[in-house]
């Protein structure tokens, strides 16, 4: 085959009934070196199949990567094979969930938090929220999910909620230490080991929070009971509000992308009927370029 890594491209369309539609293929490959898949179905959820394909196919392994590689099958298990006829059954589901969590296990350190990758000196914190999220997550919904493993990575969690951080209010610094704590709080709610004085603490300074500290924050006070407040928050970051990224490194991972992502979990949390659900749904779809939204 060529030199060159394997690329996936996708498209989605709709054809309506009583209609015909011509399908273009792409030709920008090597003769003989393509191979094209036509997936049709009578409902819009066949469109995630090439993000889900490409997510499942992405050829590295850090603890995002996997992190973001499984966390989706767990809500795609019902229509796995729906969206991939013939070839993901819910066995094959649970066998990726499964993996995803042993590939975790072997990043995971001693203490509970999570490197980068396998045997990596210092730990990740903003990872190990994430791989924290995904293990709550795949426990909540049944997977086997070592109990003392995921113990220590919450109180991991707590403790870095504990910890005394950036002195200087509203700096990069600063910023970055709130998303992680909001999120932290995030995580322990969905555990149901809340910390209601670190939620309090970061409602009095949501003024300077970045927004996806916000988000995190509304998510953590839903999941403790306390919707109407989230609900009040959610409202109060308006309709069009877009995360800068902050220059340089970027720890958290901010994106446009995923603050829309975000806002949109958190209202499904709050209000699913909410009239901005539908909207943000929308423009999360838009983002899409060639069927993905581009990074794992």
């Amino acid at each position: 085959r060529p030199a060159l890594p394997r690329q996936v491209v996708s498209g989605t369309g709709v054809v309506q009934a009583g209609q015909t539609a011509q399908v273009v293929l792409p030709a920008r490959w090597i003769p003989g070196t393509e191979r094209h898949q036509l997936w049709c179905a009578g409902h819009p959820t066949l469109e995630l199949a090439g993000a889900l394909d490409y997510l499942l196919r992405y050829p590295y392994g850090c603890v995002e990567q996997t992190t973001s590689a499984a966390l989706p099958l767990l809500y795609l298990a019902d229509l796995a094979e729906q969206l991939q006829p013939g070839r993901m059954t819910r066995t094959d589901v649970t066998r990726y969930v499964d993996h995803g969590v042993q590939r975790l296990w072997s990043l995971q350190r001693p203490d509970g938090t999570f490197g980068q990758w396998s045997g990596a000196g210092d730990a990740y914190p903003w990872g190990t929220i994430y791989a924290g999220h995904f293990l709550v997550e795949a426990q909540r919904a049944g997977y086997d999910v070592a109990p003392d493993r995921l113990e220590a990575t919450l109180e991991r969690l707590e403790s870095l909620l504990r910890a005394s951080g950036p002195g200087q209010q509203n700096t990069a610094g600063w910023r970055q230490d709130r998303i992680r704590r909001a999120y932290a709080c995030h995580v322990l709610a969905l555990a149901e080991r809340g910390d209601p004085g670190w939620i309090s603490r970061l409602l009095e300074e949501v003024q300077w929070l970045p927004e996806s500290a916000r988000l995190h924050l509304a998510a953590a006070m839903a999941l403790s009971g306390r919707r109407g407040d989230a609900g009040g928050l959610l409202t109060s970051l308006g309709p069009d509000t877009v995360t800068p990224v902050e220059p340089g490194a970027n720890p958290t991972l901010e994106s446009p992308t995923r603050a829309v992502a975000l806002r949109l979990y958190a209202w499904l949390l709050v209000d699913p009927r909410h009239p901005e659900v539908a909207s943000l749904a929308r423009r999360l779809s838009e983002r899409r370029i060639q069927g993905r939204w581009q990074t794992t």
